[in-house]
């Protein structure tokens, strides 16, 4: 006797209908994965180098989500050009300084201003002067100082002096009596192995436009 054939059932509209669904739900499910929330971004929402800075609103971006450990090694920075730290001068071993100091009653007190103190135990004054018969006469000076025992100063000014005690200043440029002097000297102060050397220079102008003026320029290294 022959067996019966299995019964073929027929597709009908409703199985189609399923099958959609079906495929809806599915995909539907994949792409809430892959598909970061409304007006925000993940990773696998960014083709690689497709995101620009332009792409990113100012704040939004802070040090809290940068990852520091994936961060590749800096390249060294063209404008250095292949120099180390140790080939710049720190900021405290050097210090540059353009200014005027005025003095307009002819009394017995200077116009003075601390313009250095490299190393803490040197001291360097600029002092604007006017004295004199009639106040005609206009003094300018820088001075340096310590308050250690036994330094040495120089000027190229004056000589050479060594074992100097503290608080006795020493000028390193001066200039006065005549109007438009102008004197720049180079100098070197040293205490206990520590050294600074610059230059400095004074310039006055008793009359011009009714002010009693004393210019200055000062520069130091070391310390």
């Amino acid at each position: 006797m022959a067996q019966p054939q299995p019964r073929r059932r027929r597709i009908t509209s409703a199985h189609v209908i399923a099958l959609i669904a079906l495929f809806v739900s599915l995909g539907g499910g994949a792409y809430a994965v892959t598909t970061a929330p409304k007006n925000s971004v993940n990773s696998k929402s960014v083709i690689d180098e497709s995101l620009l800075g332009k792409d990113v609103k100012n704040g939004t971006l802070t040090g809290n989500d940068v990852n520091a450990s994936t961060l590749g090694q800096v390249p060294t920075a063209k404008t250095l050009q292949g120099k180390v730290p140790g080939d710049f001068v720190r900021a405290t071993d050097y210090r540059r300084a353009n200014f005027s100091l005025f003095d307009n009653t002819n009394d017995a007190l200077a116009t003075r201003l601390v313009i250095d103190q490299p190393g803490g135990f040197l001291k360097v004054t600029a002092v604007c002067f006017l004295g004199g018969a009639g106040g005609n006469q206009l003094l300018g000076g820088i001075g340096i100082t310590s308050s250690s025992n036994l330094w040495a100063v120089s000027s190229s000014a004056g000589a050479s002096e060594t074992r100097i005690g503290p608080g006795q200043v020493r000028t390193i440029a001066q200039v006065g009596l005549s109007s438009h002097s102008l004197q720049k000297n180079a100098y070197w102060s040293a205490h206990a192995g520590d050294l600074i050397t610059g230059l400095a220079a004074v310039h006055i102008n008793p009359s011009v436009d009714g002010s009693h003026e004393c210019r200055f320029g000062y520069a130091r290294f070391g310390i």
